[in-house]
This record gives structure tokens, C-alpha cells and sequence, in this order.
């Protein structure tokens, strides 16, 4: 009977060494966190009615990602459209203002035959 309380007391002190184990494995386990969304812009000539169909991405297929130097980029990018005629802006210094420092998509409200689309980035 000796034996059977010894193994019972071995079994009992492993168990608890384990349950000690897994409680600290739990606490250590890294928590998943949402992975944070990364957002680029395309510009596209387009129609007037600003159709998806008339934007084509072989012809425009630059991306500009979020960031400062980016936005000047894409700021360049629409400048360039207005002096070579495809495209019209009804506010220039609203268009430069809400690419370098709001959400670029709300420029397409000032642009005819141009739109800013934003596109997420894993």
C-alpha cells in the first residue's frame, strides 16, 4: 500500500506542476491584436460621370502610399494631369490642401475627369 500512496503523491505533485505550467504559458501567450489597416491611393483619368469603367489601371497604375512624401507625389501627379489638359480642377488650393492633409478621395470632388481611389494594403 506504501507504493500506491507514493505513486498517487507523485501523480498529485505532477499535476499540479503542470497545471502550474499551463497557467503560466497562459499568461505568457501573446494576445492577437488587429492588424492595423494600410491605405495607398491611385489616381485615375476617368469620364465626367467618373464611371469605374472608364478608369483603367494599365494607364494608371501608379500607387501612393499614405505618407507625407507620397501625397506630394500624388499632388504632383494631379498637377500634372491639369497642365497637360486631361483633367480640370474647379479649387486648386482646396484639391492641394485635402490630398496633403485630409482623406485624398474627397479631392475628386474639385476634379473633372480625374478621381483618387484608395486601395488597402496588407
Amino acid at each position: 500500500m506504501a507504493t500506491k500512496k507514493s505513486e498517487a503523491g507523485t501523480k498529485t505533485t505532477e499535476a499540479k506542476k503542470t497545471t502550474a505550467a499551463t497557467k503560466t504559458a497562459a499568461k505568457a501567450a501573446p494576445k492577437k491584436t488587429a492588424a492595423k489597416k494600410v491605405y495607398a491611393y491611385v489616381f485615375f483619368n476617368c469620364d465626367d460621370g467618373k464611371n469605374q469603367t472608364s478608369m483603367n489601371i494599365r494607364y494608371n497604375n501608379e500607387v501612393y502610399a499614405d505618407k507625407a512624401a507620397s501625397r506630394k507625389e500624388l499632388l504632383e501627379k494631379v498637377l500634372h494631369e491639369v497642365k497637360a489638359g486631361r483633367v480640370n480642377l474647379a479649387d486648386k488650393e482646396q484639391v492641394s490642401e485635402t490630398i496633403l492633409k485630409g482623406d485624398p478621395r474627397e479631392a475628386s470632388k474639385y476634379m473633372q475627369y480625374g478621381v483618387i481611389e484608395r486601395v488597402i494594403m496588407h
